[in-house]
């Protein structure tokens, strides 16, 4: 049996895109400060992607927003394939896009919403119940858990830093069924999420942010875990300070393990095959002889751009046409200058 063969390379010590949440009490601001970095010099382009929440167009006027809205129909089928789409958009050369997701909470909260009405189905189905939410089974919960998965996915493989809002609750722990007393901030979202985040600001009352959690070799926390920021914070200065802004971020190494079997590549890797696929078609529209661009059809198909070299193909076919029918119809033509021994140059028509 042949051994798969693997590639190995050096870490290169780029940052990788971050993805930011920004959690905090009703009113904090942190729409605001999401908002207010879309601005930023090193943004091409900047998304807002408005889940459960409805001031997507007032934020507009925050001083130094410069944002697109993603419109949806509320459907998780879209709402995932705006998230997607946002990702396969390509920032300008040496910028970065931005995407807001406001909120990360009303997400979790619409799948969980799509497992509660698909456990009511069931029941009514089977005849169960008396006409009051049914439980949601494991199975269900698993299914919204993979969903969200698939969003993170796509949030993951986004050219630039990705920002979360989501609200945060101080909540009363619990030990053995009874109340301890005591009290913890915690983010409003399935329970996993602060895992997958690269950095978590806290706003537990209006402005007075805390950073409670970040992964970067060019900052840490404090002992104790948490590191006081106040109400100046911005975006633009953490992303500042982590290495973000100055060029030096690159696409992301993570690939999405595959259950399935299904082969997946990190957003490194599809960076350097769309450049490798832009440059091979670049190469093709400079191309003048037929036969010449015969010769690439191999290396079409393997960059996955058959298609597009197919229609540089046809459009280099019609050119050519349309010399032949001029020169055709041209009724002098001009034999090339013949230079003499003397250096005189002279045409016969």
């Amino acid at each position: 049996m042949n051994q798969p063969q693997y590639q190995t390379r050096r870490p290169t010590g780029q940052v990788s895109w971050p993805i930011i949440i920004l959690a905090g009490v009703e009113g904090s601001g942190k729409t605001w400060a999401a908002a207010e970095a879309t601005g930023a010099e090193f943004i091409d382009r900047a998304f807002f992607l408005e889940v459960g929440e409805r001031m997507a167009d007032e934020y507009g006027t925050v001083p130094g927003a410069d944002y697109e809205v993603i419109e949806h129909d509320g459907t998780w089928g879209q709402i995932l394939g705006a998230a997607r789409w946002a990702a396969q958009r390509s920032p300008a050369p040496g910028k970065a896009n931005m995407l807001i997701v406001d909120s990360v909470t009303e997400v979790w909260t619409l799948l969980s919403d799509v497992a509660q009405h698909m456990a009511n189905d069931r029941a009514r189905r089977k005849n169960r119940g008396n006409g009051g939410d049914a439980q949601i089974t494991m199975d269900l919960w698993n299914q919204a858990k993979d969903a969200l998965a698939d969003f993170l996915g796509a949030l993951r493989s986004f050219p630039g830093p990705v920002i979360l809002t989501a609200r945060l609750d101080n909540v009363s722990v619990v030990e053995g069924g009874k109340p301890t007393g005591e009290h913890v901030w915690k983010i409003r979202a399935e329970k996993n999420l602060p895992y997958q985040a690269t950095v978590i600001c806290q706003a537990r009352a209006p402005r007075d942010w805390m950073l409670t959690k970040i992964a970067s070799t060019r900052m840490q926390l404090p002992p104790g875990g948490e590191l006081k920021i106040g109400p100046e914070f911005k975006v633009t200065d953490l992303l500042e300070q982590m290495g973000v802004t100055d060029g030096s971020a690159g696409a992301s190494t993570y690939v999405r393990p595959s259950p399935d079997g299904t082969p997946h590549h990190s957003q490194a890797q599809r960076q350097a095959a769309r450049q490798a696929a832009e440059g091979f078609l670049d190469r093709c529209r400079d191309i003048v002889d037929r036969e010449e661009l015969l010769a690439m059809q191999g290396e079409a198909k393997r960059l996955g751009v058959y298609d597009q070299w197919v229609e540089i193909g046809k459009e280099l076919a019609v050119n050519a046409d349309r010399a032949e029918r001029r020169e055709e119809s041209d009724p002098e033509t001009v034999d090339a200058e013949v230079v003499t021994d003397d250096g005189a140059g002279s045409a016969s028509a």
